[in-house]
């Protein structure tokens, strides 16, 4: 049956009244092994890819490290005497605290940008009514 052999309605007796059910279990019985074998290549594909992901860091800080290295002649000796008493190179990422633009609300942008325009006109009114241009 698995191999193509489609022809199983014959050998069923004439009076038999539920073949139909057998190709039912047939076909659920090929989709559940399919979702199956689905299933596993799924699962070693991302234990493939969480492998590869691991080491992606370690590559990225080669590559740096080798267009330091190829640019090493370029920087001054003052720079490269100070390099000499380390012996790793640390990276330090900071993060904000928090993002200003998210936490503050759209509305208080647009106050505090309406009342900086008023400052504005504001000071540009009072300097030229200081300045006695007489026209």
């Amino acid at each position: 049956m698995s191999l193509g052999d489609f022809a199983v309605s014959d050998t069923f007796p004439p009076e038999y009244k539920f073949s139909w059910l057998f190709w039912i279990i047939f076909f659920i019985g090929s989709l559940v092994s399919l979702l199956i074998i689905l299933n596993m290549v799924i699962a070693v594909m991302s234990e493939t890819f969480a492998r590869v992901q691991e080491s992606n860091d370690a590559h990225i800080m080669h590559g740096k490290i080798d267009v330091i290295l190829n640019y090493w002649f370029r920087i001054p000796s003052s720079y490269k005497n100070k390099f000499k008493e380390f012996k790793y190179l640390v990276l330090v990422d900071i993060d904000p605290p928090f993002d200003p633009i998210k936490d503050e609300d759209s509305e208080d942008r647009i106050r505090k940008d309406v009342a900086d325009l008023k400052k504005q006109i504001f000071n540009i009114g009072y300097y030229q009514s200081k300045s006695n241009f007489n026209l």
